[in-house]
């Protein structure tokens, strides 16, 4: 507050545009001139966002017991070493719950301290660095078991590689001649088309035969590709030389005795092939019909006659034709190549060779469709699938750059004998639907994922699927065999199945692999910084699928598994013979292995694994044996299933796998820079005892909750005497699950106008608080006149204290704000005075409340009065809203003040323009002139910890001087906080003193800051 009070001659058109004058009064260069003059620092960096918080999340992975509740705390101190902690965020976890943690931190000291605590009373902390805006995922490992160099059993986990099937110059030139998709065009499938009649096998005449004895003979060429396949090889070659001598050419003889009768003689090798069936099938497609001469196969399939010119003249008399199906021919009209630019709503049916044709003349079905009337669509704009959506063989969906495609809720889109979907970077597969996709498994065949696939389900029924980007689904299921996922990218699933529906399901990786709860799959790889982190049960189990493939788990050097349990049939595990990887368990329910032969067969873990069970007494059911009893399982797991050992006698691998028992490495497994639990990056990574460390929780250790300052000037937009001290209102949180508790302090009043308050919680929709109750209402009042924010009554009459969202005002872009408003109070001097409608009303609001101090000045209007507390408790639809509390750069707490006739809002620079009350206080105020200036950056309110010294009355907070010929003395001589001016001018300096300037008052001068 200005000591003197006294209007500044250069705001005189401010003050007027204000009032009387119109808007092109307002002189912006004098406007700027004056504020940089006024403002106690010169040179302030225009970029400055006066931020001295910053925010980030902090997503715990607990390898724990999967039936006990962990509680997980983040400190500003080291718990190990600190007497007392400053809490930034708490929650609940356990080896089934993953949990998510909002936090904000200074942005001056980013280390921050994260612990786990069991009911025990052991504690597990681990010390991180926060990154402004991002998450960093944590999980509670143990450390390193001594390394073993010797060979390894099984060849390393790799993970099949493809390029992208398509490029931006294919697609540009694919949408030069491609058709938008219309309600005609999408079903011209047959309209014009026409029935072409399926034909037997039969002898054509060749033209040019001029031989006009003939005579007919009976041919049996029969070696029976129906099914027998015997004729050829019982002397089928001597009924060869009996048909040369009647007139069969030297050329078709010698093609017998070159390529066919390497068959009769059981030589499946001459047609690259290692046995009968695959021998056939190359003869008759490769060699027979390759050549012209498919002819004879149908004639060995069926018999058949063939004329013959008598005495053998003119052997090349005519030739067989092969039997042809029935099927329907579309005609020029069928459109097969499709694009969709804008958007596009319905289903494009892909004939392909899926499905059967119906005759229109006699209404019967015939056999299967024109193999080429398959469809190819490009999407580079909104495809929204509103029906199941079939893809036939040899169809193709290409989501380009930009496209995206929505499968609605209920629906499927979904490939069939050989359809592929492929999407490439910068696509986006989405909705509520379901996505299968089936027998994709030949080369060009191949699925493929570099953009962004979410939707609700996952098929991945027998096909390969490639994944390079994000892979974010529901459910994942992996039924038939060779359901194959080879990720080089992002997945996050939520399960595999409602009944852990993919037992045949083979997981490559390498990159992150998240299921939040149980998963189930047969084979898993992984390589070298790849994760595999299950938040339940995971499952590695055989399942009958047709074929032999064993179940294993192979790993490599720096490979990570973690699962709150493991129930492992019959599994071998792998790891590598040089280096090291990690397995984290919680806890295991199932363990079978051959524990009767020797050496083991299957169920052992081999070479190096650090194994890191949480709970190592437990007892795993399925592993009894004669030699002892359930109670020895934990003993035997380590003593046989490690490193195969049966019974002491047989050994397996290099004896490398360990039971962590202690920590002795720095770090293990390095984390990728940009790692975020089932967002970002491919592994948290693995670290030892320097960041992660377990001791007893001492006693008496107090916790105190993170507090935040809010200093104001009152003066928005005139300049003010810059002791940010004339409303300073303290914000307390504690969030638990869905229940958010906010205490509020006004703590200083240091202006003699009437001043209101609210507090926005940005990004927070009001509907999503379900109730919300307040401690404070005696002095939350004041007489009607004096109203600013008039307190809403709810459909009972009772006065509730958060803001109806239709009573909301707009920001300064004019847009509606719909984000959750809380009143505070309407008159800061009637809740400092503790008194009632009855009091000294006038004098009451000339008093200063805990701002002037009688050592400077002996002032009669300075009162020191204890601070004022209420507290909202807030009930949220969900945890994830809750945890906005947590975020202080979410909140909007801000004063209300006359001048000029009008009502002004004072925030935090974020939110600097914002009208939040704008309908609500009825005011009209202007604020373009303000938002396009170039001293818009210069700030009106901070915001700071909430033990934060602010400065007594007229005390600039720099201490600079300001003597001009229009100026009033803004301070006094001596900065409140020396370092303030040094971190206006660069907030990025690198010099912790000045980035922590709020902590160093003038040690000089202790009387600067109120005390």
């Amino acid at each position: 507050m200005n000591r003197n009070a006294k209007l500044l001659i250069g705001l005189a058109c401010v003050s007027s545009v204000l009032t009387a004058c119109k808007d092109d009064y307002f002189d912006q260069e004098k406007y700027d001139s004056r504020l940089k003059q006024s403002f106690p620092v010169e040179d302030v960096d225009p970029n400055h966002t006066w931020a001295v918080y910053g925010s980030a999340k902090a997503c715990i992975a607990v390898a724990g017991d999967a039936s006990e509740t962990y509680t997980v705390e983040v400190y500003k101190e080291d718990p190990t070493v600190s007497k007392s902690l400053t809490l930034l965020a708490t929650g609940t976890a356990s080896g089934l719950n993953n949990i998510t943690l909002q936090f904000s931190y200074e942005l001056a000291s980013p280390t921050v301290y994260v612990s786990l605590y069991n009911k025990a009373g052991r504690r597990w902390t681990q010390k991180v660095t926060a990154t402004n805006g991002g998450e960093m995922c944590l999980g509670f490992l143990g450390a390193a078991p001594p390394a073993g160099r010797t060979t390894r059993s099984q060849s390393s986990p790799s993970v099949p590689d493809i390029t992208a099937p398509y490029d931006a110059t294919w697609v540009s030139n694919y949408l030069n001649s491609a058709t938008e998709p219309d309600g005609q065009n999408v079903n011209d499938n047959y309209d014009d088309g026409k029935w072409i009649e399926g034909k037997d096998a039969e002898w054509v005449v060749d033209e040019y035969v001029y031989v006009t004895d003939y005579e007919t003979r009976v041919v049996e060429w029969g070696w029976g590709w129906a099914g027998t396949g015997q004729t050829i090889a019982n002397g089928y070659g001597q009924s060869w030389f009996n048909y040369k001598n009647s007139g069969i050419s030297d050329e078709d003889y010698n093609f017998w005795v070159t390529y066919c009768l390497p068959y009769q003689q059981q030589n499946w090798g001459f047609y690259g092939a290692s046995n009968k069936t695959d021998a056939e099938t190359k003869l008759i497609v490769d060699y027979l019909r390759g050549t012209g001469r498919g002819s004879w196969a149908n004639v060995w399939t069926e018999g058949g006659t063939q004329q013959v010119a008598v005495g053998g003249h003119n052997e090349e008399i005519g030739h067989w034709t092969e039997p042809t199906e029935g099927h329907w021919q579309a005609d020029e009209t069928f459109v097969t190549n499709f694009k969709i630019v804008g958007t596009y709503s319905g289903t494009i049916p892909v004939a392909a060779s899926e499905g059967y044709a119906k005759n229109e003349e006699t209404g019967e079905y015939g056999d299967r469709l024109d193999p080429f009337l398959a469809r190819t669509i490009v999407v580079t704009g909104t495809w929204i699938i509103t029906d199941d959506q079939r893809m036939g063989s040899g169809s193709l969906i290409v989501i380009a750059n930009g496209g995206q495609v929505i499968v609605s809720s209920g629906k499927k889109l979904e490939t069939v004998n050989h359809a592929r979907i492929v999407v490439l970077s910068g696509g986006i597969l989405t909705g509520p639907g379901t996505v299968e996709v089936s027998n994709g498994n030949g080369i060009g065949e191949e699925n493929y994922n570099a953009g962004n696939i979410s939707v609700n389900k996952f098929n991945n029924n027998f096909g390969k699927f490639y994944n390079y980007g994000k892979f974010l689904v529901s459910e994942y299921v992996g039924g038939a065999k060779e359901s194959n996922f080879y990720n080089h990218g992002l997945v996050h699933i939520k399960y595999t199945g409602l009944n852990n529906e993919t037992p045949n399901a083979r997981i490559y990786n390498e990159c992150q692999w998240y299921c939040e709860n149980n998963m189930r799959c047969r084979i898993y790889e992984g390589t070298q910084g790849s994760s595999f982190i299950i938040g339940g049960q995971l499952m590695m189990s055989v399942s009958a699928d047709g074929t032999s493939d064993p179940t294993y788990v192979g790993l490599d050097d720096g490979a990570l598994v973690k699962c709150g349990e493991l129930y492992n049939n019959a599994t071998s595990w792998t790891g590598p013979t040089s280096g090291r990887a990690v397995v984290s368990i919680g806890k295991i329910v199932y363990l079978n292995w051959d524990q009767h032969n020797a050496p083991l067969t299957y169920g052992y873990f081999e070479n190096n694994i650090y194994v890191e069970i949480k709970d190592d007494t437990n007892v795993p059911e399925g592993n009894a044996d004669s030699a002892g009893g359930n109670t020895t399982a934990g003993y035997r797991f380590w003593n046989i299933v490690a490193n195969g050992l049966n019974g002491g006698n047989a050994v397996r691998g290099n004896g490398g796998v360990s039971k962590v028992t202690e920590n002795n490495t720095n770090e293990i497994i390095p984390a990728s820079d940009n790692f975020s639990l089932g967002s970002a990056g491919c592994t948290p990574g693995y670290k030892g005892v320097p960041d992660v460390t377990e001791d007893r929780v001492p006693d008496n250790q107090p916790k105190t909750p993170q507090g935040y300052r809010f200093c104001f000037e009152d003066q928005f937009p005139h300049p003010g005497d810059y002791d940010f001290n004339d409303c300073v209102i303290t914000v307390t949180p504690v969030v638990k699950g869905n229940v958010a508790t906010v205490k509020i302090s006004l703590d200083a009043v240091g202006a003699s106008k009437q001043l209101a308050a609210a507090m926005r919680i940005k990004g927070l929709l009001p509907t999503s608080v379900t109730n919300a109750t307040n401690t404070f209402t005696d002095y939350a009042g004041t007489y009607e006149s004096m109203r600013y924010i008039a307190p809403v009554k709810n459909d009972k009459g009772n006065t509730v204290y958060y803001v109806d969202p239709e009573q909301l005002g707009k920001d300064a872009n004019g847009n509606q704000i719909t984000d959750f408003v809380v009143s505070l109070f309407n008159d800061a001097h009637w809740v400092m005075s503790r008194t009632d409608a009855s009091g000294n009303d006038q004098y009451m609001h000339s008093f200063f409340y805990n701002t002037i101090s009688k050592k400077i000045l002996n002032d009669p209007r300075a009162k020191t009065a204890a601070p004022v507390e209420m507290t909202f408790t807030f009930t949220l639809s969900s945890e994830d809203d809750a945890q906005l509390f947590n975020d202080i750069k979410k909140y909007d707490v801000f004063i209300v003040e006359k001048y000029s006739g009008r009502l002004w809002e004072v925030h935090t620079y974020p939110f600097k323009f914002d009208q939040v009350l704008e309908k609500w206080a009825n005011y009209d105020v202007k604020l373009t002139p303000y938002v396009n200036s170039a001293t818009k950056n210069y700030p009106w309110a901070i915001q700071v910890p909430g033990d934060f010294l602010y400065p007594v009355e007229w005390q600039s907070i720099s201490g600079a001087k300001i003597q001009t010929s229009d100026a009033d003395n803004f301070g006094i001589g001596t900065a409140a906080y020396p370092l303030f001016k040094w971190w206006a001018v660069n907030p990025n300096v690198n010099d912790a003193a000045v980035q922590q300037w709020y902590l160093r008052e003038n040690i000089e001068n202790e009387d600067l800051v109120w005390q």
